[in-house]
């Protein structure tokens, strides 16, 4: 075990060495790691000045909403058609070595521990962003939602472990999988069917109280976990130390069944971390798991531009060739967002900022990586500001779609104003330039693009600096215009001048960064 621990150990300095080899990438996530630290205080200073007050209610729709998120990440990781335990250079050490089974399966859940406090901490970072100016937010209560949800975490990656090491003998348990997952949708499906028919008539009531509903504590994993956020909540021991304990002696049956697993699994394990293996290579060309399983069409009517339009025609092909215009995720992410907003009547406006939240996630810099490492891209005889423009518009194109089908689905189930809608949507799109920028700019800092949490930080430096001129622009604009002017036609011009500011500045930094396409490889820098 001793050969085993110096390899987990090994593997985790060489993931810091590896962000910190470069200058500008150490530097960058060391002045993210300082401003998220920042952001989080000052989330906590300025509800303490508020001195806001929260209701039962609010405390348990925040418990849900960010449960449904957990529940999410767990089915999508549960639904996936395949998966791998470990990489084939950690498959090759540990399986080739004189390490017993139950060493060797040890190893592989203090790995999942792992994996369970870097999202645990994502998750509590994205609790703060999204609520952490409400007063039950304290700093002991982000605290214990860390602890339960990486505990939530372990179970689910280890409960993922678990079925996929009973699958390679018994091949019907795989059925487990999605069972698992029906068996707690239904449960609290059901329960708010239960509450919608105490109260049909009431569909805000409804869900109110399906939110406070005492049933949802015997919701396996998740349930529990609630009934321990709210004994703190309501400072109720009993519920605290139930809920954690429960929680806890989940993870501790399961990591003893993993343990206790029997049958032959080395051969299945190492021909999963190949392919594992090559899933990694092709995401570093920025290719993903979903991209490489769509299945190619025939398409007609193919138009092939000359010069730099041509970054954009070969692009444009391959996405009408593979029907990539917007992911199943980004899709189902959005209509989930979509019924938490409406179940606890945040109403439209407060729906954008999932929106907003969605749109940051997806302008990842993998496309436009893996195009500037093709090299005929530096050799096409035309300006640099065109062939940057014309890399970057595949995608604008699945931004645009992204965005109309959000906000269409909010405007079915919100009913905005047309006007509403139609601001609605140009001001998002003039953010997801900003985005699109931010990711340009990340890989101008950043070369290689492989320290994620670098490049997210990037994109949230460029939009806030972008933001600063839309915010002195709107400001003038109160400043300037008639006092008696309505409420309503002040706030279209504001939205008309933020739009504006953040589409230009957008543009501006995307001018700034086209030296990358001058002719010089930025990725062999």
């Amino acid at each position: 075990m001793q050969a085993l621990t110096y390899l987990f150990f090994t593997k985790m300095k060489g993931t810091v060495r590896n962000i910190f080899s470069n200058a500008v990438s150490g530097i960058i996530t060391f002045i993210s790691i300082i401003f998220v630290l920042f952001l989080t205080f000052m989330i906590f200073t300025m509800k303490e000045e508020l001195g806001e007050t929260v209701s039962v209610t609010d405390v348990h729709a925040l418990i849900m909403m960010y449960l449904g998120a957990m529940f999410f990440f767990s089915a999508i990781l549960f639904l996936q058609k395949r998966t791998a335990l470990v990489y084939k250079a950690d498959a090759n050490y540990i399986f080739s070595g004189p390490f017993s089974r139950k060493t060797v399966l040890n190893y592989l859940l203090v790995d999942s521990v792992k994996g369970s406090i870097l999202y645990a901490l994502f998750a509590v970072f994205y609790l703060c962003m999204m609520a952490g100016y409400l007063p039950a937010v304290t700093p002991g209560f982000v605290g214990i939602a860390f602890i339960v949800s990486t505990v939530l975490l372990f179970v689910m990656l280890g409960g993922l472990t678990y079925l996929y090491l009973l699958e390679i003998t018994n091949p019907n348990a795989k059925k487990i999988k999605i069972g698992v997952i029906v068996v707690i949708a239904v449960l609290v499906i059901g329960l708010f069917a239960k509450n919608f028919l105490e109260c049909p008539n009431d569909i805000q009531l409804a869900v109110a109280n399906f939110l406070e509903d005492p049933l949802f504590y015997f919701v396996p994993l998740f349930g529990y976990t609630k009934l321990c956020l709210v004994g703190f909540v309501e400072k109720n021991v009993m519920m605290f130390v139930g809920g954690l304990a429960l929680d806890i002696f989940i993870a501790v049956v399961l990591w003893l069944l993993i343990v206790n697993v029997r049958g032959d699994f080395y051969e299945k394990v190492m021909e999963d971390a190949e392919w594992a293996d090559e899933i990694r290579k092709q995401a570093q060309l920025g290719k993903t798991k979903e991209d490489m399983n769509k299945k190619i069409k025939e398409v007609k009517n193919v138009e092939f531009r000359s010069g730099a339009a041509a970054i954009a025609s070969k692009n444009i092909l391959e996405l009408r060739k593979t029907k990539n215009w917007l992911r199943k995720q980004e899709a189902f992410l959005m209509l989930f967002y979509l019924a938490i907003a409406f179940m606890i009547d945040m109403g439209y406006t407060f729906f954008q900022y999932y929106i907003l939240i969605i749109l940051l996630m997806s302008a990842n810099t993998d496309f436009i990586v893996q195009e500037l490492k093709h090299h005929y891209i530096y050799l096409i005889p035309d300006k640099p500001f065109k062939k940057i423009m014309y890399l970057i518009q595949p995608m604008m194109i699945k931004m645009v779609i992204m965005v109309l089908f959000g906000l269409t689905a909010g405007l079915i189930v919100f009913r905005p104003s047309i006007i509403e809608y139609l601001a609605s949507i140009a001001n998002i799109l003039s953010y997801g330039i900003m985005f699109i920028a931010g990711s340009i700019w990340s890989i101008r800092l950043l070369k290689s693009g492989n320290n994620a949490f670098a490049e997210q930080m990037i994109k949230m430096l460029v939009m806030l600096a972008a933001c600063i001129p839309a915010v002195v622009a709107s400001v003038a604009v109160i400043l300037l215009v008639d006092p008696n002017m309505s409420y309503d036609t002040l706030m279209s011009i504001v939205s008309v001048v933020s739009v504006i500011c953040n589409g230009l500045v957008g543009l501006l930094f995307i001018i700034f960064a086209k030296g990358m396409l001058n002719g010089a490889n930025v990725m062999a820098d």
